[in-house]
């Protein structure tokens, strides 16, 4: 390519370009994964759906289902693939260094004039290097989330663990400089944490499909409770089925379904399917597994109302699904969670840890058909105004524009 030519090509090519850090699906049965990855995608596709011509953005991206890197179009964002390891060794000592070089190849390619991390502690330390024309999105605080399941039988390398990712932790919110927040409750602990930060306030976008509504439930199925989330003790599944088990002996006519993965803490599910044996085998409880997104749709379409028992949380994406199909929440008050569902106007909120308010809350929703229809169409009606991917996606490019200045 001449030097006229390569100047040409310089001149027509966008203003504004992006290298954006975080998690994003590579195959269908990958968006199940997890919320930061679906938020991701939800972004990626809002952003390029508004066709902004100055904008040119490319996505870096760990993946299991990765074996080599490669690279994939999402409309006209670019998203490269890099194979997430899957043994923690690796991950804490290997990982870090193939992404930063990956990296540093797409910066010299690229050229970005932002960097926006989400989620992953190592894509958040590297959007660091960037100073103000670095952008964080954190989707979960470590110190609010892991805190409750804290015990005194808990081994030296947990102990050492937890001390690292707080003291993590505690440094990027001190160091970043542009934080997008999906919680109030993110934006105060950044501030608390230093000085001389702009942080801009912005929900995580949820998949058009979920404003579409939802289908109308038979009169003669059961009534049905719906968990999703990752199998972990943080989700609070075991306080969920000792709930259940009370709902289930006072009502023959309702089912719980839990969908989520089980792979990340085997040992605690095989303790949850054991002590639930019996409904499991009446189907009065039901495991699914990981499902992919029109599973995943129906599952939320089919239910009555969803549950969601964690210990911590800071912005559970399934609450955002659930009220934007017009589902009422039954939740715990933690983290995020108060910012998302007003107790008795869009859902109900209870102490975390604690079965008998859980159960309470639950047969108040299953026996009050008017109820639950009315906490429903307030969640939808407040959902329409928070999480719509285009006005998403049009807060998060002002932001990549203010901070490219």
């Amino acid at each position: 390519m001449t030097s006229q030519t390569e100047g040409a090509y310089e001149a027509r090519k966008p203003t504004l370009r992006v290298l954006m850090l975080s998690q994003f699906p590579l195959s269908e049965a990958d968006q199940g994964r997890g919320g930061v990855m679906q938020a991701t995608q939800q972004l990626v596709r809002a952003l390029s759906d508004l066709n902004e011509p100055e904008l040119e953005l490319h996505v870096l991206s760990l993946n299991e289902e990765c074996t080599a890197p490669q690279t994939q179009s999402v409309g006209r964002v670019t998203v490269h693939y890099v194979p997430k390891s899957r043994f923690p060794a690796a991950i804490t000592f290997v990982e870090p260094f193939r992404v930063v070089v990956h990296m540093l190849r797409l910066w010299l390619t690229v050229r970005p004039r932002v960097v926006h991390a989400q989620g992953n502690v190592t894509f958040l330390l590297l959007s660091l290097c960037f100073g103000k024309r670095g952008v964080q999105t954190i989707h979960g605080v470590f110190r609010n989330e892991q805190p409750a399941l804290r015990s005194k039988r808990m081994g030296v390398s947990q102990r050492v663990h937890f001390f690292f990712r707080q003291a993590l932790e505690s440094f990027y919110l001190w160091k970043m400089r542009n934080l997008i927040a999906i919680t109030d409750q993110i934006a105060q602990l950044a501030t608390a944490a230093g000085v001389g930060k702009r942080i801009y306030r912005i929900n995580n976008a949820v998949d058009a499909a979920f404003f579409a509504g939802r289908k109308t439930v038979r009169a003669d199925k059961p009534l049905v409770v719906l968990f999703v989330g990752v199998l972990t003790p943080r989700k609070g599944v075991h306080i969920l089925l000792q709930a259940f088990a009370r709902l289930a002996n006072a009502r023959e006519d309702v089912q719980l379904r839990v969908v989520g993965s089980c792979t990340a803490a085997p040992e605690y599910v095989e303790t949850l399917k054991a002590g639930a044996a019996e409904m499991l085998a009446k189907r009065r409880i039901v495991f699914t597994g990981a499902v992919d997104s029109p599973t995943l749709m129906r599952e939320f379409q089919e239910c009555d109302l969803l549950v969601l028992p964690s210990l911590g949380e800071s912005a559970p994406l399934v609450i955002s699904q659930a009220m934007c199909l017009g589902l009422p929440v039954v939740a715990t008050r933690v983290g995020g969670i108060p910012e998302m569902v007003e107790h008795g106007l869009t859902g109900m909120l209870v102490p975390p840890g604690e079965s008998e308010p859980l159960a309470d809350a639950l047969m108040q929703l299953l026996d009050d058909p008017q109820l639950r229809h009315r906490l429903g169409a307030a969640a939808r009606g407040q959902a329409v105004e928070r999480y719509l991917p285009r006005s998403v996606a049009q807060a998060t490019l002002r932001v990549y524009q203010e901070v490219s200045k």
